[in-house]
């Protein structure tokens, strides 16, 4: 939305600042120039779509949650004080300006189709781990709006311009090189683990796996697994069919798998590969770290990366989604775990991050590696998720009592102190939170390793 002092982009090269000033003016809109200083225009946006909600009866609440979406579409959030600050008439308008500003959200409203909904809309406020998520589908509908791909300048709009905008957006999918969201197999959680492993990875599965198997499928909803099990064991296989599964059961169109060193992201990259293409997937693939493009097969998609509608069936990578933040807007990412860390951050698009991990399924593996500072962060973002209900699944050797409860904790949203001992492997489940009540008490499942070796412990006396 064009704020009196912000004019539109120049849209051609023949034409001057001065002739569009002079337009506007002409349309009785004018533009003050020597308007300067630090309200960016998406904040401006914000206050003016916010004054309107107001003026429409919506609880302030509610309005402020609108406004924020759009005043952080360019990644960064104005401070809690950013309605008191006092808008001048110079910055927000007057006179034509009001009128103008009053269309576009009508226009807004009748193209979106968002008209019925509005009555509960005005009266409601949304979780924060959702607002976020919202704040980034605005980021990711201004960047394409932007494209001149996909919405080149059109001048002066012509006739049917609305309708010419809708069968454009049809085309989103194409310009961001995303094929379509991965589909997991529906009948995975039935079809039993020998049967299920044995068409996966060709093999019959371990106790472990089978265990893993058990409780994602009586699984009553979304919730955190944790996988404690010695090497050997196919942890690795045991979580991407516990991917599959719940992906399947809860209706996730996506995976996310983190690891803490760039060489384990490219070879679980690889495998993932595999693991798609014999499933005949037809989507869109990332690796996510600062050399990805360095790895054989993520740089072979890329350089046969084409325009969705012009390839066959089959992975595809894609060129839009290596820009900046946008890696996990993919179906399919794997990466090392800073890119799901910085999530927690309240770094810039952290809004895009959470859009991209919001409707996975998340995997982490080697969680015992990770440093102070680092499961703080974790901790964060388990948080953010499972007040999202995204799956998540962690993989980890063994793990600290102290340690695990932190992590148990963090995503429950509450205590989730279980009552069972020490058990080796070690399955744990806890439920996200749902219907406003945080905390569960973990279910603990106890699972045989396949490989057992004799240790003799001898007490030396002490000299």
């Amino acid at each position: 939305m064009w704020g009196p002092g912000r004019p539109p982009r120049r849209p051609a090269r023949s034409r001057t600042p001065g002739e569009a000033q002079a337009e506007l003016v002409a349309a009785r809109l004018a533009v003050d120039l020597s308007v300067r200083g630090v309200l960016p225009h998406g904040w401006l946006s914000g206050r003016l779509v916010n004054e309107v909600l107001c003026g429409q009866g919506w609880d302030e609440g509610a309005a402020e949650f609108v406004g924020l979406t759009l005043a952080g579409h360019h990644g960064n959030f104005p401070p809690v004080n950013w309605l008191e600050e006092r808008l001048t008439l110079k910055r927000r308008g007057a006179g034509a300006w009001r009128s103008v500003q009053g269309e576009v959200y009508e226009a807004a409203v009748l193209v979106s189709g968002a008209r019925p909904y509005l009555g509960e809309w005005q009266a409601r406020v949304p979780s924060v781990p959702v607002q976020l998520v919202q704040a980034g589908v605005v980021t990711l509908a201004d960047w394409l709006a932007s494209n001149e791909d996909l919405f080149p300048y059109e001048g002066r709009l012509p006739q049917g311009y609305l309708e010419m905008s809708a069968a454009r957006v049809r085309r989103a999918g194409a310009v961001m090189g995303v094929r379509s969201a991965w589909v997991p197999d529906g009948g995975s959680a039935v079809m039993g683990a020998a049967a299920l492993y044995g068409s996966r990875f060709g093999q019959t599965p371990r106790a472990v796996q089978e265990a893993v198997y058990g409780v994602v499928c009586s699984a009553p909803g979304a919730g955190l697994l944790l996988i404690e099990a010695p090497m050997g064991e196919g942890k690795t296989e045991a979580a991407l069919v516990a991917a599959e599964v719940l992906a399947g059961r809860l209706g996730a169109n996506g995976v996310f798998f983190g690891l803490p060193a760039q060489a384990t992201a490219n070879q679980i990259f690889r495998r993932i590969l595999g693991r798609l293409e014999r499933q005949g997937a037809d989507t869109t693939v990332a690796l996510a770290h600062g050399k990805a493009a360095r790895q054989e097969e993520y740089r072979a998609l890329l350089q046969g990366s084409v325009g969705v509608g012009e390839c066959g069936a089959g992975l595809v990578a894609s060129q839009w989604i290596v820009g900046r933040y946008r890696a996990l807007l993919a179906p399919v990412v794997a990466a090392t775990v800073d890119q799901l860390l910085l999530a927690g951050l309240a770094s810039r698009h952290v809004a895009v991050r959470m859009l991209g991990l919001a409707g996975k399924v998340v995997v982490l593996d080697e969680v015992h590696a990770y440093d102070t500072y680092m499961s703080g962060l974790l901790q964060g973002v388990l948080a953010w998720l499972g007040a999202l209900g995204v799956p998540v699944v962690l993989l980890s050797a063994t793990l600290p009592a102290r340690q695990r409860a932190e992590l148990l904790q963090a995503y429950a949203g509450g205590p989730a102190v279980s009552a069972i001992g020490p058990v080796y492997p070690r399955l744990t489940w806890v439920d996200a939170p749902r219907g406003g009540r945080r905390g569960a008490e973990p279910v603990v499942v106890a699972a045989e390793a396949a490989r057992r070796r004799p240790v003799a412990v001898t007490l030396l006396e002490s000299r």
